[in-house]
Formats: C-alpha cells, structure tokens, sequence
C-alpha cells in the first residue's frame, strides 16, 4: 500500500519506539509492536518472507517457546484458564517479534545507532527523573529506594543500566563518533552512578559480573586489563572485609545480659524481653525500653502518632525501636531527644536503622543480608524479606517439581501450585509475599517438566549461538544479562521482561545485517 522507502521508516520509527520504551513506558512498548505488526501487514511480500524464513528456520525457534505453552495447556488438565490466557497474552511477543525482525530487512550500522540511541537518551532522561527523586525523598514520601525507579522495577531498570553503560562503551569506541568521545564518557559514568544509587542487589551483581566478564575475556591492553581487575579485586576485598566486620559485631550483644536496675533519666523502669532475639548493628532490640517515654516524646516530635503506621505501613513503634537500637540508644525519651530530624523523617519513611543514612550502598546490602538471614532463624519470620522469601520460592519450587518432574503443572496452574505447596510444607509467609519461583529457568521446569524444560533451552540458546560469535562482545555480554536475570527474576513472565530480553536477543541475532559484526566496534 505504500512505497518500499515509507514502509522501511515505519520499521525504523517502530524498532526505536520500542527500544525507547524499554525503561519508562509498558504502554509504549505495545504501540511499537502494533506499529510494526501492521507495517509487516501492509508491506506485504509474503512469499519472499515466507522463503526467507524457510531457510533460516531458527527464526521460528522462540515461536516454538510460545507453541509450547498452548500445547500444555492440553496436556496438563483442570488448568486456570484465565491465568494461562493471561500468561498467553503476555508471551505474545515470542511469537511475533522474530518473525516480524527475522523476515525484514536488515537492519544497518546507522540505523543500529538511532536504535541504540533511542534507548541511551530515554534511559538518560529516566536517570534525571530518579536523581531528582532521590533528592527530594523525604518531600515525595520515597522511603524505600525501590520507589525510586517510576516506571518500571528498580531491579529492571538497573539491569537495563548495565546494557546503557555497555552501549555507551561501544559509542565510546566507533571511530565514527569519536568527536563525541566525552559524552559517551559522562553516559557511560551516569549509569553505572545510577545503578549504585538504586543499590538493587541483582545490578550491582550483573554489573561486577559483566564488566569482570568484558576485562577477561575481550580487552586486549593489559594496562587497562590490570587496573579494571585491580579495581574489581578491591572491590572484592572490601566486601569481603565488611562481612567479616559485620559478622562479628552483629552477634556482639547476643548473649549478654542487660543491667535490670538501669532507669530512664527520669526514674521509670526499663521493659526487657529475654525472648524476643531481635538485633540491630550488634544490640538486642527489646533491652531498654520505656513505652510511656516513648510514646509522649516521639507524638511531640512527629505527626505520624506512636501507635500510627509508618508511610510504608508498618507499625511505626517497631521501627522507632530498631532505629534506636541501631544507634545504641535508651529507648526512652532520651533516646529520642538525641535523634535529628533528618532521622525522625527516616524513622517515619520506614528507615529502621541508621546505616541506611550514613552508610554506603556495599557496607547496607551485606548488613541487610545478614541480618535477614539472622532475623529469619530466630523468629521463622520473612514478609517484606527479599533474600530469605528466595529462599522460600525456591524451597516451594523443588517440592512441586519432585511432585511433576515430567510433565510439569502447565502455564495456567503455576501460581495454584505454589500456594498448595506453601501450605503443605507449612511455610509462614504472608498472602501478598507468596510468588512464584522468582526464577525463569526454574519457572519454566515446573510450567513444562523436564522435557518441555529441554526443548525450551535448546529453542533459546541455538539460534544466539548460531548466529553470534562469542568475539562478538556487545551481543555476548547483553545476552549474558539476560541469563543471568533468568536465575533472580521470572523475566519472561512480565511485559516489560519479556520484551526487554527479546528485542535485544532478536535485533542482534536475526536483525542486524551480519557485516558490521565483522567491524572494530564489535571487537576489542
């Protein structure tokens, strides 16, 4: 319907609307694939496509994945067939983005670029949103840094970083833009900037991973090889260091006995709970405290009442007493008179200890799993706990996979399963933090059994490795992400996961005319 030229621009306009609405907009994200559905529609040529795909038929490989789960749904009875419709909907995408990027044309060097700048330039402007949020905070009621990424998961976006920062490594070294060398450079300083100030676990560990990857194994220069290696070995070390110097004084307190005759400054008695172990930097939480004290300074000093939630809805006293603890202060109206209000305003956005004011992200994340680990062995407790509910996902996971290692349970009954399971095996957490596997690989293995699991594997990583030359380090490393995300994350299960994986995965694998593999900027 409309000339060759027109329809080619469409495509463009589609691939880089997509790659744009990766960090900010699931909205987005459907109007490209709609855009560039009907532009396929409407471009016609179906012969020559359908040719073209009968002699690449690894093209059809990830619509095998989603063939998969319709078959299944026949395999497998008494399914939800609302959940597996849903999850239908979802894995859409496997089915017709390879088609639509695998039987169009090529995709060029240039037009690779405004693709990936596309991308960089809405992941820079998302950046700015988040810096801004984290300093106004306190104003914005944001007390948990997972509300600091808007649009989409902190866990997300910070992985989606680790991909900018690696695009902006691969600007940084196209002798075609060197003129534009510092930006690339200030790009490529922001994200991994942003990535510390999420503090998300899982991108903190995919960046030390990917960059350790990328100085191994593809730069050549051994100065530049030797001082990288040098910086991760010293990251490493401080981890290292912290832990141990964490480990020691968490435990410090354990076993001491409190002095019963203390009182307050003003001659009230203290409360002491020998049985509650609860610990914050090294103290036991329930010695010292004086509630009537408390209670009378604390309503003097904030609008949130005691006996109130805090804005993350918590019971707010709970976490004025962990807050205390944590600074080795009397809870009593001393110890309230001696915090600041920038620690009042902590206390109130749900900040339960003072390392996560004064504290660098590293010195936080081991101290939050060690305590977590700590909390979850003396009380059986795990709601709101991310390290130990893994734990627990994965604990569930082997017990339904044991019970349907073949065949599995099918797409529409996964998350019916997981709740029988938690319930049989007596696991204590709350309805709301009761999901599923949290784990691709693992998701996939109890959705199909064994021999779905294998097919779907083999589906995945033969086209990449047919395809993509492991030299090929921008694609490699971006792939390996996406593997790595599979093992904290059920990737695929969500719009934003699954497009973020396959629009990358597709691009580099069927999209991109093969040639500029064979260039500089594609090499180290």
């Amino acid at each position: 319907m409309l000339s060759e030229k027109i329809h080619n621009k469409i495509y463009l306009i589609g691939l880089c609307l997509l790659a744009a609405s990766l960090p900010v907009s699931v909205v987005g994200m459907s109007l490209a694939q709609i855009i560039l559905f009907f532009n396929y529609l409407l471009e016609g040529k179906f012969y020559d496509k359908y040719k073209y795909l009968k002699n690449n038929y690894e093209i059809f490989f990830l619509p095998l994945v989603f063939l998969l789960h319709v078959i299944w749904l026949f395999i497998i009875k008494d399914q939800d067939l609302n959940y597996a419709l849903n999850d239908l909907r979802i894995k859409l995408p496997l089915f017709v983005l390879p088609i639509i990027i695998g039987t169009s044309r090529k995709i060029e060097q240039k037009e690779l670029h405004y693709i990936f700048f596309s991308f960089i330039t809405l992941m820079f402007s998302s950046g700015i949103i988040i810096i801004i949020r984290y300093i106004l905070k306190e104003d914005l009621n944001l007390g948990d840094y997972r509300k600091l990424s808007p649009y989409i998961s902190h866990i997300r976006y910070s992985i989606l970083c680790v991909i900018a920062s690696l695009i902006s490594l691969y600007f940084l070294k196209n002798k075609h833009l060197k003129r534009y060398k510092s930006i690339w450079i200030f790009f490529f300083l922001f994200f991994l900037g942003i990535i510390y100030l999420l503090g998300a676990k899982t991108g903190l560990l995919i960046l030390l991973i990917t960059y350790t990857l990328l100085i191994v194994f593809y730069i050549k220069r051994k100065i530049i090889k030797l001082i990288f290696l040098f910086i991760i070995f010293c990251v490493f070390s401080y981890s290292f260091f912290i832990g141990f110097k964490i480990s020691r004084e968490f435990y410090r307190g354990y076993n001491l006995l409190p002095n019963y005759k203390a009182k307050t400054l003003n001659n009230r008695e203290y409360f002491f709970d020998l049985k509650n172990f609860s610990v914050e930097n090294g103290e036991r939480v329930w010695f010292y405290i004086c509630e009537e004290e408390l209670r009378k300074e604390w309503n003097k000093r904030s609008r949130i009442k005691y006996d109130s939630l805090d804005k993350k809805g918590h019971l707010i006293k709970y976490t004025i007493l962990r807050f205390l603890t944590s600074k080795n202060l009397p809870k009593d109206s001393f110890g309230i008179a001696m915090l600041s209000n920038k620690e009042i305003q902590a206390i109130e956005n749900s900040i339960s200890n003072q390392n996560i004011l004064y504290k660098n992200k590293i010195y936080n994340i081991i101290y939050e799993i060690i305590w977590q680990i700590y909390h979850y062995k003396t009380t059986n407790y795990a709601d709101g706990m991310s390290i130990i509910q893994r734990y627990l996902y994965l604990k569930a996971a082997i017990y339904i996979i044991k019970n349907n290692f073949l065949f599995g349970v099918g797409p529409g009954n996964v998350q019916k399963v997981f709740d029988k399971a938690y319930n049989e095996l007596n696991i204590n957490l709350s309805p709301k933090y009761r999901l599923r596997a949290h784990n691709q690989f693992i998701t996939f293995l109890i959705t199909f059994g064994i021999f779905g699991f294998i097919s779907i594997l083999y589906f995945f990583f033969v086209p990449f490795l047919k395809n993509i030359k492991l030299s090929n380090w921008l694609a490699t490393l971006i792939f390996f992400i996406s593997i790595i995300s599979f093992l904290n994350e059920d990737t695929l299960e969500t719009q934003a996961g699954i497009t973020f994986v396959l629009f990358f995965y597709v691009i580099f694998v069927f999209g991109v005319d093969k040639k500029i593999y064979d260039t500089k900027n594609f090499k180290f």
